[in-house]
């Protein structure tokens, strides 16, 4: 490998320095061919150079990611944030199963899962997206939608048109993660 010093007849062909949750990532991609380089951007060779620097950011994201010595602790927050919104709404969870963050399949959300909870009244899934909390009980014996459950909050909810049934809502935090999870609670019957 050639030192810094010796990329007199190298091509940077690709540059990245960013910063986000995971820290800073630098990236520079050098070049040197036998015959021209074609740097136009629908040339074979740039689609080469911008799927190796996607691959390469791609694999050092989650690879940061992982190796998070906060993660685990974040991934327990959320946990036990989901477990206490569950008790104190009457539900107290059976079992907590930890799932990937459905609206977020990157790096930056790996240790911000969600949870499917096996309560009294079935399984319920909940996770952030972004500022509100999605509660999809899809899978519990409350049939309802979101719109007949919820028909006057003014949030992302459910329609029983939907082909899922439209069997969630968005909250708006915590707190009103609870008063949801209460109204699913009363509409099975259990308060």
């Amino acid at each position: 490998m050639s030192d810094v010093k010796d990329l007199k007849d190298w091509t940077c062909v690709y540059s990245l320095e960013s910063s986000d949750d995971g820290g800073f990532l630098g990236i520079r991609i050098f070049v040197k061919l036998s015959r021209p380089l074609q740097t136009d951007s629908d040339s074979d060779d740039m689609k080469a150079v911008r799927h190796a620097a996607h691959t390469l950011e791609d694999g050092l994201r989650w690879s940061t990611a992982r190796r998070d010595p906060k993660g685990p602790v974040w991934r327990q927050v959320y946990r036990d944030e989901s477990a206490q919104a569950f008790a104190s709404a009457g539900l107290a969870p059976i079992f907590v199963e930890e799932i990937p963050n459905e609206y977020c399949s990157r790096p930056c959300c790996l240790n911000r899962p969600w949870f499917l909870v096996t309560s009294p009244i079935g399984h319920i899934k909940i996770g952030w997206r972004k500022s509100v909390i999605n509660i999809d009980w899809s899978r519990s014996v409350v049939k309802k939608s979101g719109m007949e459950l919820f028909p006057d909050e003014n949030v992302t909810r459910g329609d029983a048109r939907d082909d899922d049934g439209g069997r969630f809502i968005h909250a708006g935090g915590i707190d009103v993660a609870i008063r949801y999870l209460k109204v699913l609670s009363a509409a099975a019957g259990g308060g």
